[in-house]
């Protein structure tokens, strides 16, 4: 089964022209990492993995039409928005979009439980390589390998992420928003992704 992982950068902060004006926002670079997935005994592995930047929205979306699934964080309220904002068609992925936020968020029964940082921090020990909110900046200064680089960590920290729930069924995050409250807890959450694709 091939499943695409897959991040997506601005050009302009969200803040600076609006959470829902993707137009204005504009895609600045697009990260897809593809695995081949298949099971070998009782085991789920990955047997080939692909690494591709995008810097534009059409080429993205042709790639992530060719996989079985499409995985993100926030992706379908977010990412997915942002791609077929500038497509006329050509937008089958969005049928094959998973987003691992909303399966949390399903899970604990409330909205953004977690972020992307601290949710890889606590199930596979490392985090984000800096703050996205910095991103439309690194293409305004024209630093474009810089920002594909920061592009491609959040895309693969996603991708590991997604790859150890499938492969133990939980992942790790703090138990509320208000996660200082609880001192150190880490909320040992079931996922069922396995069952879900496989």
């Amino acid at each position: 089964m091939l499943i695409s992982i897959y991040d997506t950068e601005v050009k302009k902060s969200p803040e600076e022209v609006g959470w829902k004006n993707y137009g204005e926002m504009g895609m600045s670079v697009g990260c897809v990492i593809t695995r081949d997935y298949g099971f070998s005994g009782d085991s789920l592995i990955f047997t080939t993995e692909t690494r591709l930047p995008f810097y534009d929205v059409e080429e993205l979306a042709q790639e992530l039409n060719k996989t079985d699934l499409n995985v993100g964080f926030n992706n379908i309220n977010f990412d997915q928005n942002l791609i077929c904002h500038f497509l006329d068609n050509d937008a089958e992925f969005i049928i094959h979009n998973f987003d691992m936020m909303q399966s949390i968020d399903n899970e604990t029964g409330y909205r953004y439980s977690t972020n992307l940082d601290d949710l890889a921090h606590l199930t596979i020990g490392r985090g984000k390589s800096g703050d996205g909110a910095h991103a439309p900046e690194l293409y305004q200064q024209g630093k474009i390998e810089e920002l594909t680089e920061y592009c491609f960590n959040d895309t693969e920290i996603t991708a590991d992420v997604f790859d150890f729930g499938l492969r133990y069924g939980y992942v790790n995050i703090y138990p509320g928003k208000n996660h200082k409250a609880f001192g150190d807890m880490v909320w040992r959450l079931n996922v069922n992704w396995n069952k879900m694709f496989f």
